[in-house]
């Protein structure tokens, strides 16, 4: 049990029940009958969900070493996910994630693929890049409402376009205020919130 315990606490199931949330929200804003296209926000908020557990997952990966002195209770330094399981359990939750977003359509398969590639930077290299990185992170916050919007519609309709622009924007400014607290601190800043969480 404090296995499964371990795994879960790795995904943050509740940022990735946000993510999932926001792909359906980007479905309404559409303006599509989405009781016509149940199957497709099944699918959508499963692809949102499952890549955000993967994404909290290799965060907690490449963050390893810094949680061990700052979070050691996480359940990679304290021992209770290994690594290469951590990891093992993030290329899985992706695989479904992939499968789930190449079922609603090719559209939707290759946002996916974008979202992956835009986390991964971040994860990689964009953590520490200052300006560079917020964007990649508001990217993430951005990209499900995107997504709702092509699992039902199969593009992406204007209104959904300037709803997102503004999520882009207002955690843009997030970020920077969040960079800017903790740089008197000296700190190392670690993020964790439902955008590159996200995907």
């Amino acid at each position: 049990m404090s296995r499964l315990s371990g795994l879960l606490r790795l995904i943050r199931p509740v940022n990735c029940l946000m993510v999932g949330f926001a792909v359906i929200v980007g479905a309404v804003l559409s303006g599509s009958n989405v009781s016509n296209t149940r199957t497709n926000l099944i699918l959508g908020f499963t692809t949102g969900f499952m890549l955000t557990a993967a994404s909290m997952a290799i965060n907690d990966y490449y963050d390893r070493e810094i949680d061990a002195v700052n979070e050691p209770d996480r359940p990679i330094p304290s021992g209770l996910i290994k690594p290469k399981e951590a990891l093992t359990f993030a290329f899985t939750l992706t695989a479904i994630g992939f499968a789930t977003s190449y079922l609603t359509n090719t559209f939707c398969f290759l946002i996916s693929l974008f979202a992956w590639l835009v986390f991964m930077t971040y994860t990689t290299v964009g953590k520490r890049s200052g300006l560079p990185g917020n964007f990649l992170v508001s990217l993430c916050v951005a990209i499900p409402l995107i997504y709702g919007s092509c699992t039902v519609v199969n593009a992406i309709e204007l209104n959904v376009l300037i709803f997102a622009s503004m999520a882009f924007l207002s955690n843009t400014g997030r970020e920077i205020t969040k960079g800017i607290v903790d740089v008197p601190r000296g700190q190392n800043k670690k993020h964790t919130n439902s955008g590159c969480s996200l995907w």
